[in-house]
């Protein structure tokens, strides 16, 4: 598919026709969305496809790791290869990844839903971009269940790096320099010929008692 404005030489926008939809995400959202998405499937019901008895749904797609850090929600969904919304659905995702990631970063979600034909409502908006579906709120919350358990464990194999800055050294690791250079009053040794000796604060025998005796020498006996 390739589409350019009119008049324009350029193409804006160009897919191969052999190309996977993580390919498609990367060309039309850019690398580093297509960088920190994880895949997903979902099988929800028991009725089998294509026969209208029963719950029966299936969902593929990519959604955001905790590595995205998105300013606003940015969902696609299609129904049976229709482009459509569903606020339910969108809301129900973004109180899950408010609820499991850090700083309630906003998803990037790609789902395609397959479900029988005569379960899908398309009027439910007049433009009919916006639909429900049968058992919505079960396929819902079948869907917020499997996004909740993908986003755990992929949260929990997070690993973290350690930036340094140049000279320093992990955390752990005893400065070895000041341990070794520690401040030890008592195996410090005088060398230093003018500074002032310990003499200077010895008292001489003969100015102690002339000291001591000085105070009584003014003193008046009394009758």
């Amino acid at each position: 598919m390739t589409c350019k404005r009119q008049g324009e030489a350029r193409s804006d926008l160009h897919t191969l026709a052999g190309a996977s939809r993580l390919d498609n995400i990367r060309v039309v959202f850019g690398a580093a969305v297509s960088k920190s998405v994880l895949p997903l499937d979902v099988v929800c019901g028991s009725g089998a496809e294509g026969s209208g008895d029963g719950v029966h749904c299936e969902v593929e797609g990519y959604i955001s790791s905790a590595d995205y850090s998105g300013k606003k929600t940015h969902m696609v969904l299609f129904i049976n290869g229709r482009s459509v919304e569903c606020k339910p659905l969108k809301r129900a995702l973004e109180t899950t990844y408010a609820a499991v990631l850090p700083k309630a970063a906003k998803p990037f979600i790609f789902l395609e839903m397959r479900l029988p034909g005569k379960h899908v409502d398309v009027n439910v908006h007049p433009t009919k971009q916006e639909v429900g579906f049968l058992h919505q709120e079960h396929l819902i919350e079948a869907i917020r269940a499997a996004v909740e358990d993908k986003l755990l464990t992929s949260n929990a194999k997070r690993t973290y790096a350690q930036a340094l800055l140049p000279g320093a050294s992990l955390v752990g690791e005893a400065p070895k320099e000041l341990v070794s250079s520690y401040y030890r009053p008592e195996k410090l040794v005088r060398t230093d010929a003018k500074a002032q000796t310990l003499h200077a604060f010895l008292v001489d025998d003969a100015t102690h008692k002339h000291t001591t005796a000085q105070p009584f020498a003014g003193r008046r006996r009394r009758f």
